[in-house]
């Protein structure tokens, strides 16, 4: 989008030949507890099924043994509603 007025060169609004950015952070919750509570509430509400009791004593195993790693990649895609 052209800045300036036509044959003149002036700046049209005050910002001359400037890009021009705003973010708003109107959904954005105020602090991190605020932020958490809003992640959590949105993870339970996508939980369409319970998990496997066997597939949780496995973790619980894995975990019990040190060996479970989780990967956080995956995770992370999850959380962000990525496939």
């Amino acid at each position: 989008m052209d800045e300036t007025a036509p044959r003149t060169g002036a700046p049209v609004n005050g910002f001359g030949n400037q890009d021009r950015l705003t973010l708003s952070n109107s959904h954005v919750p105020a602090d991190e507890s605020t932020f958490a509570r809003m992640l959590a509430r949105r993870c339970a509400d996508s939980i369409q099924t319970a998990a496997a009791e066997s597939k949780l004593l496995r973790i619980q195993t894995a975990v019990t043994d040190g060996v479970y790693r989780p990967d956080s990649a995956r995770i992370a895609e999850k959380l962000l509603g990525h496939n």
